[in-house]
């Protein structure tokens, strides 16, 4: 038996959704330039920032032009030429992927510097853009995991010259029958699915696998446990909780020592633990290996299926190496390494890694010590594999 599969993203049975509406858009995804290192040189980053708005405002004249704020932004945007542009407003400045969602009859382009959720506006069939090829010198390491995400992106994603002419090169959503069937006859028998999640920028992917699912096991219950945080805050809970069965949240603990944080840390653990599941239930887990989730992976024997991005999985089990990362060392936390050597295998969990460059700001690896697939009865990588330009 294979236990790593890789799928398509099932964007499809969301596009079946959406229809046209009112005049088209471009967006520029804003990035916190006041959040990168202190080597970015911002006289010069804003300068080049400038030159994409302008390039938008000679090729998107067709459409209504919007900055988006990156989540982290104070007032970057107030120091950028936006004349032509709205800045969308905070109440309505949601997760970029569920942004587009709710917008998919309406924006037309999709443009970045280096934000991977112009990847995933290309994933999810709209036009989209980076000027990441004009912006490399100037970014340096502050390029991010973007170096690693567009890495397999076509040439038509790349901006190389401001003169370059805007050549649509949105793509067709394809079907993925085989990994979908396969999904399907993995769930097929059991009870309820429980979805596992941490990022709501994922949401738009967990709400494509319910639909995937009610389509093709119409009568299965499938309830979400949320790991809760501060990034919640900027979805609407009308968004998903009509999807879901039910949604059981658990807070948030990141790792630590103090006292009243290990407590929390403490009480979470044994929290899940009298959690009650049918063992007739499938965990189908999108959060890799942050507490909750390791919890329910520990103390159940339930069937597990993993669900993860094709890149980060292999950069994270070192089946590939990261672009940004190259040649460069790791550090491990000191609390980190006595929660994987000593506290996660009294608690009777698996034990974790948690290695980040410098200051945590780039790439990380997150993982746990043990191979997946001692973990995982099966993993789906998500991957860009059945989708065809449309241009």
């Amino acid at each position: 038996m294979d236990t790593i599969v890789d799928i398509g993203f099932p964007y499809h049975y969301l596009l079946e959704e959406s229809k046209a509406t009112g005049r088209p858009s471009a967006v520029f995804l804003g990035n916190d330039y006041k959040n990168m290192s202190q080597s970015l040189d911002r006289k010069t980053y804003i300068a080049l920032t400038d030159q994409c708005l302008d390039y938008l405002r000679k090729n998107c004249k067709d459409c209504d032009l919007y900055y988006k704020p990156h989540p982290n932004e104070t007032d970057e945007y107030t120091t950028f030429n936006l004349t032509g542009f709205k800045v969308i407003p905070k109440e309505e400045n949601e997760v970029a992927e569920v942004f587009f969602w709710k917008r998919l009859g309406s924006v037309k382009y999709v443009f970045s510097v280096a934000s991977t959720s112009a990847w995933f506006a290309y994933n999810f069939g709209m036009n989209a853009y980076t000027f990441l090829k004009l912006a490399e010198t100037v970014l340096g390491k502050d390029i991010g995991s973007a170096a690693d995400y567009f890495k397999q992106l076509p040439e038509s994603f790349f901006i190389r010259d401001f003169n370059q002419p805007l050549v649509e090169n949105k793509k067709l959503i394809g079907t993925d029958p085989i990994s979908e069937g396969k999904l399907i006859e993995d769930l097929r028998g059991s009870k309820d699915v429980w979805f596992i999640v941490g990022d709501p920028a994922m949401l738009v992917i967990y709400i494509s696998f319910v639909k995937l699912i009610r389509k093709n096991l119409p009568d299965k219950k499938v309830r979400m446990i949320l790991s809760r945080h501060h990034r919640w805050e900027r979805v609407k809970e009308a968004y998903y909780a009509s999807e879901f069965d039910s949604v059981t949240s658990f807070p948030r603990n990141l790792y630590s020592l103090r006292p009243r944080k290990f407590l929390k840390i403490i009480r979470a653990v044994f929290a899940v633990k009298k959690f009650k599941l049918d063992p007739r239930d499938v965990l189908l887990c999108f959060a890799n290996s942050n507490l909750i989730e390791n919890c329910f992976l520990s103390f159940f024997p339930n069937k597990k299926i993993a669900v993860q991005f094709k890149e980060y999985f292999e950069i994270n089990y070192g089946l590939r190496e990261s672009d940004i990362l190259r040649g460069e060392k790791l550090r491990i936390r000191p609390t980190v390494r006595i929660f994987s050597l000593l506290i996660e295998p009294l608690l009777g969990l698996y034990p974790s890694i948690y290695k980040e460059y410098r200051d945590g700001r780039v790439n990380n690896i997150v993982r746990f010590v043990r191979p997946a697939t001692e973990i995982y009865d099966r993993i789906y990588l998500l991957s860009d594999k059945h989708s065809t330009n449309i241009v």
